[in-house]
This record gives C-alpha cells, structure tokens and sequence, in this order.
C-alpha cells in the first residue's frame, strides 16, 4: 500500500468536546493529561466482545466517562498521519495496514495515541474507560505511561471470532478487494473440499480441522456466501499477522499483574465480566485470579 507521510502538526486538536489530543507544551490551561485519571483498558482482538462489555460497565454503579474508542482515534489522529484527510476508511486491511505503520513510527501506536489524549478538568465521571488496544507493544507502552490504568484482556478463539464477525454485519469488517476478486472457481464447484480451496495462505492454521469442516459444510449447504467467509477469515488472518494476543496477556501479567486481568468471553458473558470489574469497590487493584479462562 502507497501512503506518504504526513508531517505531524504540534497544535491541539479536538476530538470530541470534552477529549482532545496533543502534546504537553501546547494545549490548553483548561485540559490535562489522562495520566491523571482512573482508567480502564480493554484489550483484545476483532470479535471477543470489547464493545459489548463496555456497554455493560457503562450501565453499572462506576461513574465512567467513554474515551473515543480505538476506531475513532485512528480515524481522527493516524490514519491523517498518512493521508491529507479524515475520510472514514472502511476496507479493514487497509486500516490494520497504517496502524501497524504507525506504530513503526511510535512503537507505543494506538498506546502512543491514548497516552497523549487530554481531558477537561474536574469531569463529572473522572472515572475513564477506553475500548482498545491489542498488541504487546501497545500494552507495555500503555502500562509505562499511563500509571493509573487497569488492563482487561479479552479473549475469545479464533471459531468464536468468526462466528460473531459473520453475525455483527458490521460495516467496518469489510475488505475492498472483494469486489475485484474472481470467484467464478469456486462457485463452480459442486463443493468445497478443503479450505485451501478458499485461495487464502496460511488460512488452515487459524482454525482446527473440525472447524474447518464445518464451516465448509456450512458454505456448501449455501447458508452463507463464500467471499463473506473469506472476508472474514482474512480480517483475523490479518489481525493476527500484527498481534499475539498470547504474548499481550504475557507481558501484562508479568509485568504489571496488580493491574490485569484476563478473561475468555467463551466462558463468562459481559454481565459476568462486568462483575469481575465492579466486585471491587473502587478500581485500585484486581481480584486475586488474574485469568478467567475455561479450564
């Protein structure tokens, strides 16, 4: 992907009307960092349910005030770093593609971009609440530069993952190269075989044999369309090409452990979650497991 490098401006910018984003030397008397403030992060990949259980900690006793989520702040601070615009970028390659460039020019990437976010004093929630980051780099840069957070780390298998990326028709899981892609061979064949029939490298390794059969089942019986799936099984392909959330989990639980926690959402639904987070009365340290898996 061709992208020139636009020259990042120093000037405060805006976000939304209580957050904004620059840096120390030039924003306003009025703002502070969020370094000062309580902060929950959740952390986790396409499809693990990050925004279903901020939902839920929103509607709970915490007085949290929403910080723009990973997908805003990418559309309004790094994506312009690369192009003279804000245009909404839909294709999701495209926009795991300038995130990782980002990140080549500040190893913090995302983590980079919320820790230099600014909030309006005295908020009426000054608890806050981000939705989120993914990969090691980021976590350890969020947990260096942002002293008061707590990390959620949210997981989910690959199989989970793709069943809710199918079912939340999403506007953003979408690839623009779809359209361009001939598909005449496979709808020509009476049935689907194998998944390298999907023309999509390393594809096999995302998903067990059991898996795969049954989503080949589920394709040849025509319940859904084959570039759909692919679509899909490209985005966490891709994904996880840029991230290993094992490794994000690691580095958090070694190396700030008082203030992680882990949790397979195959196994507890964000009702469940939201109670790991609000059993303690005030977000100042975690329970004493610090992964909920299904074991």
């Amino acid at each position: 992907m061709e992208s020139t490098l636009i020259a990042p401006s120093n000037n405060f910018k805006k976000i939304n009307a209580e957050i904004g984003f620059g840096f120390p030397k030039v924003f306003p008397n009025n703002w502070q960092g969020i370094s000062q403030y309580p902060l929950l992060i959740l952390v986790g990949l396409t499809g693990v349910g990050k925004t279903t259980v901020t939902k839920k900690l929103l509607n709970s006793e915490f007085n949290f005030t929403l910080l723009p989520n990973r997908r805003t702040l990418a559309d309004k601070v790094i994506f312009p770093t690369f192009t003279q615009n804000e245009e909404t970028i839909f294709c999701r390659i495209q926009r795991l593609e300038y995130t990782r460039k980002y990140q080549q020019l500040y190893s913090g990437g995302m983590a980079y971009v919320l820790s230099q976010l600014k909030v309006k004093t005295k908020l009426d929630k000054p608890i806050l609440i981000f939705d989120g980051l993914r990969g090691k780099n980021e976590v350890i840069h969020a947990a260096k530069f942002l002293p008061n957070a707590q990390f959620l780390i949210l997981e989910a298998s690959n199989n989970i993952r793709l069943q809710r990326l199918i079912n939340r028709k999403d506007k953003f899981d979408y690839i623009n190269t779809s359209a361009q892609e001939s598909l005449s061979d496979l709808n020509n064949k009476p049935v689907l075989e194998s998944f390298s029939d999907l023309n999509i490298p390393q594809v096999s390794q995302l998903l067990t044999t059991t898996e795969q059969q049954e989503w080949l089942s589920i394709i040849n019986q025509g319940k859904i369309e084959i570039n759909v799936l692919k679509d899909k099984l490209k985005i966490i392909l891709k994904e996880q090409q840029n991230y290993d959330i094992k490794e994000t989990r690691n580095a958090l639980l070694n190396i700030v452990p008082q203030r992680t926690l882990a949790v397979d959402t195959a196994c507890y639904n964000c009702q469940q979650i939201s109670e790991m987070v609000i059993r303690n009365k005030q977000i100042s340290q975690w329970l004493e497991t610090k992964y909920y898996n299904c074991s």
